[in-house]
């Protein structure tokens, strides 16, 4: 009888160990795909980071800045560059235009003023004139832009620069840039964030991050107002 009981309990026996080893073996199996891969993106993670680093790029608060960049109240960044200065959007600009369907640059020869259209960008919720914060000529526009417009989300301050100018004076070198850039963009990020939960009301009074822009949710006289307080300068 004991041998027989002995049987018994061995078969639910065996079956138990032998799910165990083929987990055990499953997770075997997993950790050595899985902690290279992991590996391999901490890895790479690392070194976009140094990349954007030696690229004077930082993060404050929500958004990104770079260093050598001048700020305009409207947010665009220029980056003198062999007898030019470079103008693209800053990243609290690309953050309050959504869905970026197409972008319009002016033709490079034009002689522009300041406050001139310098192009314009047409969005889900609407179009935004592009303003020119320097006096001068047109001398290259990033034709990258018409191709693929949706760059300007995810890397303003490099490939999606927008155009060239050869500059009539340098008075742009009053505008905050550095450590006045950081400060200022560090501002903008807030009164950014205070505006749109003033707008969205109970939307966005649970404490959590805002995503932005949150086009979806405001009507069309509140998206005007953000335009209008963020890019209108």
């Amino acid at each position: 009888m004991l041998d027989s009981l002995i049987q018994w309990l061995s078969t639910p026996l065996l079956f138990v160990a032998g799910l165990v080893v083929r987990a055990l073996v499953a997770i075997l199996i997993l950790a050595v795909i899985v902690i290279p891969l992991a590996g391999l993106i901490a890895g790479w993670t690392w070194l976009m980071r140094g990349v954007d680093r030696a690229a004077g790029l930082h993060t404050v608060g929500h958004v990104r800045w770079r260093r050598g960049c001048y700020y305009t109240p409207g947010h665009l960044w220029l980056r003198p560059r062999a007898g030019a200065v470079r103008i693209g959007l800053d990243d609290v600009a690309q953050r309050v235009l959504p869905e970026i369907a197409e972008v319009a640059l002016a033709v490079e020869g034009t002689t522009v003023h300041r406050g001139d259209a310098l192009g314009r960008i047409r969005c889900a919720d609407g179009t935004v004139v592009l303003r020119a914060p320097v006096a001068g000529v047109v001398a290259g526009i990033n034709h990258r832009l018409e191709k693929t417009p949706a760059l300007l989300h995810r890397d303003p301050y490099r490939r999606a620069w927008l155009v060239d100018v050869r500059p009539k004076d340098v008075d742009y070198t009053t505008l905050p840039s550095d450590d006045r850039a950081r400060e200022w963009i560090a501002s903008e990020d807030r009164r950014l964030t205070e505006f749109l939960e003033h707008q969205l009301g109970v939307a966005a009074a649970d404490g959590g991050e805002l995503t932005v822009p949150p086009h979806r949710l405001l009507t069309p006289a509140q998206w005007d107002a953000v335009r209008a307080g963020f890019l209108g300068g």
